[in-house]
């Protein structure tokens, strides 16, 4: 089952996992974490409808995920969910793919667009994975902050993001 990430989702989600957290509850924190996180994931947060390709390599070399996206809008995925009540598959602002780390190490994370975002349409970045079971990459497309239109990050356990800007 697909389920539709929106922002609004997603903050939910974070802010509900930094409070479970401090109220010591690790268990509910990674669970929520987890439902919405998924080893590789791709969040347009840009004004503009997204298509590409996202491919990981592992340490040895081999290409463990080559995936094509079509990536609508927030404001368009929460206008799409709130209308298509008839529990057919809907477009997404975020496309998330699992069982792609097997094995501690660096990885290259790469993601190419169809059209460019403020004049970039490709980026790539060497990320390290300590633990196959509770990392977790995300490519934010659009970023919020404003600097470099592609951010790759990382997100290991309910540690804090760390951002790549490319």
């Amino acid at each position: 089952m697909d389920i539709s990430t929106s922002r609004r989702r997603l903050l939910t989600a974070t802010a509900t996992t930094a409070l479970a957290a401090t109220a010591g509850c690790a268990r509910l924190a990674e669970f929520v974490a987890s439902s919405i996180f998924k080893q590789v994931n791709v969040v347009n947060n840009s004004d503009q409808r997204v298509s590409g390709t996202v491919t990981v390599t592992d340490p040895a070399g081999e290409q463990v995920l080559d995936e094509t996206f079509d990536l609508l809008t927030q404001e368009a995925a929460q206008n799409q969910t709130e209308t298509n009540q008839t529990g057919t598959e809907s477009g997404s602002a975020a496309a998330r793919y699992d069982d792609v780390f097997t094995t501690t190490g660096e990885y290259e994370m790469a993601v190419s667009l169809d059209d460019s975002i403020e004049g970039v349409s490709e980026a790539s970045e060497t990320v390290s994975v300590s633990d196959t079971e509770d990392t977790s990459v995300a490519v934010f497309l659009g970023a919020d902050d404003g600097e470099e239109p592609i951010v790759i990050g990382t997100l290991q356990g309910l540690g804090e993001i760390e951002t790549t800007a490319n």
